[in-house]
């Protein structure tokens, strides 16, 4: 990440665990926090944003470590599992805000919930969950239903116009590359939501993971 510099840790040679992203070298300090987060401190790790203080002290803590807002463990190198912010990063380097795109389209009348995914690719994936009475109308339809998705170019086209819609209203301010629409709501039992119903992002993207590496490996 560009705030340490690029660097964190260094894998070897002779190294034999590929999931990991090896250790940290001389001078720099890695540790994992009490929530998962990897923070990471030395002379590599940048001073602050540009005159914006707030967004400064959101991710530089008391004794400068910085807060990478990935989620990581040892194993017995560093292993990163996931991300601790609602924040997409493109593979442009792009940073992205998903919450206030997906409040956005849950105002068509047919959605019931949404979850953008893209860490690393080349454009944003919607992830569409339908009303219980929509998808009940489209359940028992031949053809409609596919594993996971519900392949209905109507509904796909009316969607897509509605999305239309909201960029034409500003309040969308991204490019949605493509969408799908599942053949189940997000789910507690799943641990997709938490007891307090918000997205769990990183259990969506392992659940759906073929899916959606399938449909993003387009862009």
């Amino acid at each position: 990440m560009s705030e340490s510099c690029g660097l964190v840790t260094l894998t070897h040679s002779k190294r034999t665990d590929l999931d990991s992203v090896g250790v940290a070298p001389a001078g720099v300090q890695v540790k994992i926090a009490s929530d998962g987060e990897i923070w990471v401190k030395g002379q590599n790790v940048f001073n602050g944003y540009w005159e914006e203080d707030a967004l400064t002290n959101s991710v530089l803590m008391d004794e400068g470590w910085l807060k990478t807002g990935d989620l990581g463990e040892w194993a017995p190198e560093l292993k990163i599992i996931g991300r601790n912010r609602d924040i997409i990063k493109l593979s442009n380097g792009r940073m992205i805000a998903p919450v206030p795109i997906e409040n956005a389209l849950k105002e068509i009348p047919e959605i019931s919930n949404v979850c953008l995914v893209g860490e690393g690719k080349g454009g944003l994936l919607a992830l569409i969950t339908l009303k219980e009475p929509i998808l009940m109308q489209y359940r028992f339809t031949p053809g409609a239903i596919e594993g996971l998705s519900v392949e209905v170019e109507s509904l796909r086209d009316k969607i897509r116009k509605a999305m239309d819609e909201l960029i034409a209203q500003s309040k969308i301010h991204e490019k949605i590359a493509n969408f799908i629409i599942l053949s189940r709501d997000f789910s507690a039992d799943h641990e997709e939501l938490t007891l307090t119903q918000k997205l769990n992002r990183m259990k969506i993207y392992q659940n759906f993971k073929h899916f959606i590496d399938f449909k993003l490996d387009e862009y």
